[in-house]
């Protein structure tokens, strides 16, 4: 079958016609998931992936087609292998109408290599389609348009008709290159492009295409927009720029080819919140395109509007290898940000011992504190670490300066022990007190550790190190005590009441 017959045509008119205008079927005929919508209202599901002579059994039938049916037809189209392996799962019910919950669509889940293998066929019958349209002087360009025509299909259509304009937008807000664009249809895209597709057109998002290239990672793509004078530094309305969109899926070939055939500023920031590059980068574990980025001239100790560098960013989430290379290019390792965090308060924050180790051993000053916004009580980095728990970040800044272990804060009076007690971090609790933190000294509400842990272990480790509850402290006890008391009586006794009445 390699024409179409009149008579199909025909079908297809009497059948498609109540459904949309002859222009519209031509855009949509091939078109994904558009064409797919077309060929469910008249197909009954499911078509998008048989050869057109199944297209012509489900429209002349009008109702659903027997499994014995698609065999057979798959049969006269050569494909016996799918047909036999249809035959054989539908032998009971091979006479039975193909199930229109279960169609086609279904089938080629089921065998999905074989259906693939039809696919490429079904589309180039349906190219015939529209070249036929196209020769009966019916226009493919209609009011709304959706695309995914191959560079043939172009071709014919820029050669049979007139007035193109080839950046309307679907319903989706997406022009024709656009699609292309994303789908990575190089040829297609070309061929647009070529013929005057505007490469600059945004989404009301602000998407545009190389903005959608970059996303995907679509290096092709990437250099054939470039070409055509998409511009790389276009803002999306979240302020980022196609190279910003590249970097968290890590597409570091997209990166350098903006930054060099595209000749973007590697330190372009966000406007909305200075957010950039290196940053960007650095909080997604972007190694490679970091060391691309400071290659190409990245400013090591840019900040965002907080604030915020990445070497920060980097500290904050553990990643070692970023670090070093920021460090390596001249990051300031004390940079401190608006709210006073510091790269070795973040990493101790968070138990990173690598990144802490290694601040330590480049002079990271750990004597740096960050300042609450709500109550101005300052923090450091041993503080903070033993407030979550972190041990191991804990006996490396001890290791540095064991004397801060009984440094009291300024606003609070509260110690390192203090803090570990309070949030109930035993392990850090028992380190400390190994390493001769003092269990007696009160904070300024004149309360030790063991009067404000909530944790029975903090407290039975306090008590072997020697602490003492002090007097403000044992009425609270003596009434949490009774409470307790009262809580297991009132039990008792409900059971034991409970239970006699049964």
């Amino acid at each position: 079958m390699s024409e179409l017959s009149p008579p199909t045509l025909e079908l297809l008119d009497i059948e498609l016609n109540e459904i949309t205008e002859w222009e519209r079927l031509g855009v949509h005929i091939n078109l994904g998931w558009k064409y797919e919508q077309v060929l469910r209202k008249v197909g009954h599901l499911g078509i998008d992936r048989c050869k057109l002579e199944l297209f012509r059994i489900w429209i002349t039938t009008g109702t659903n087609v027997t499994w014995r049916a698609i065999a057979d037809a798959l049969g006269k189209m050569d494909e016996n292998t799918l047909a036999e392996k249809i035959r054989n799962k539908y032998e009971p019910v091979i006479d039975e109408p193909g199930n229109r919950t279960q169609p086609t669509v279904s089938v080629s889940e089921r065998i999905q290599k074989d259906f693939d293998k039809l696919q490429f066929k079904f589309f180039k019958l349906l190219s015939q389609l529209k070249k036929a349209l196209l020769r009966s002087g019916k226009t493919i360009y209609g009011t709304k348009k959706s695309y995914d025509y191959d560079t043939e299909d172009i071709s014919v259509a820029f050669s049979n008709a007139t007035n193109l304009d080839l950046d309307i937008a679907d319903n989706n807000d997406m022009t024709p290159l656009m699609i292309s664009v994303g789908s990575n249809k190089v040829a297609l895209a070309h061929q647009l492009l070529e013929s005057g597709a505007n490469p600059n057109i945004a989404k009301k998002d602000g998407d545009t295409a190389l903005h959608i290239a970059c996303y995907y990672g679509h290096v092709k793509m990437v250099r054939q927009l470039l070409k055509f004078n998409a511009d790389p530094c276009a803002l999306k309305a979240d302020g980022w720029t196609p190279l910003m969109v590249a970097i968290p899926s890590n597409h570091v070939k997209v990166i350098e080819i903006l930054l060099k055939q595209g000749k973007v500023d590697p330190n372009m920031q966000n406007k909305n919140d200075g957010d950039n590059p290196l940053l960007i980068a650095s909080w997604n574990n972007c190694t490679d395109i970091v060391q691309v980025l400071l290659s190409n001239g990245a400013d090591p100790n840019i900040t965002k509007h907080d604030g915020w560098t990445p070497l920060i960013a980097a500290s904050l989430l553990g990643h070692l290898s970023i670090v070093e290379a920021l460090f390596q290019k001249g990051a300031f390792i004390n940079t401190q940000a608006k709210d006073g965090v510091t790269p070795i308060y973040v990493a101790s924050q968070d138990g990173h011992a690598m990144v802490v180790r290694f601040l330590l051993e480049k002079g990271a000053d750990f004597y740096l504190t960050k300042t609450d916004s709500e109550t101005s009580i300052t923090t450091s980095p041993l503080v903070i670490a033993c407030q979550n728990g972190h041990s191991n970040v804990v006996e490396l800044l001890l290791e540095k300066d064991i004397e801060q272990i009984n440094t009291r804060n300024p606003e609070s009076g509260a110690t390192p022990l203090f803090i570990a007690s309070y949030h109930g971090q035993a392990a850090v609790v028992k380190l400390l007190l190994m390493r001769g933190a003092n269990p007696s000294i009160k904070d300024k509400n004149k309360q030790t550790p063991i009067d404000v842990t909530k944790d029975n272990l903090c407290k039975e480790i306090l008590r072997e190190a020697g602490a003492i509850e002090t007097k403000q402290a044992l009425p609270q006890r003596i009434i949490s005590n009774a409470k307790n008391f009262t809580t297991r009586l009132v039990g008792n006794l409900r059971r034991r009441f409970i239970g006699s009445s049964n």
